[in-house]
């Protein structure tokens, strides 16, 4: 079997990791300071607040928040895989 050329080996894939949360929510400034400390970009939208990070995957994030006494319905978590397609 040959080896896979340049062109046609796989690109790496890149992710997103998103984490919603209710801006009105009891704990969402505790929560918002936990995941910039975490290294989360932070933005309001539609009266919620979403964090979003290129290096932390939504399993980790969920671990270390829970880590942190935070519970799983007081946020949304969401992954996006990304393929990076003529980028080498």
């Amino acid at each position: 079997m040959s080896q896979p050329t340049p062109s046609e080996a796989p690109l790496p894939a890149g992710f997103t990791t998103r984490v919603a949360l209710d801006a009105g929510a009891d704990r969402a400034d505790d929560l918002a300071r936990a995941l910039a400390r975490l290294g989360f970009a932070l933005r309001r939208e539609a009266g919620r607040l979403v964090a979003e990070s290129e290096r932390v995957e939504a399993q980790d994030a969920r671990r270390q928040l829970r880590a942190l006494g935070f519970g799983d319905r007081e946020y949304q978590v969401s992954l996006e895989h990304v393929l990076a397609r003529g980028v080498r």
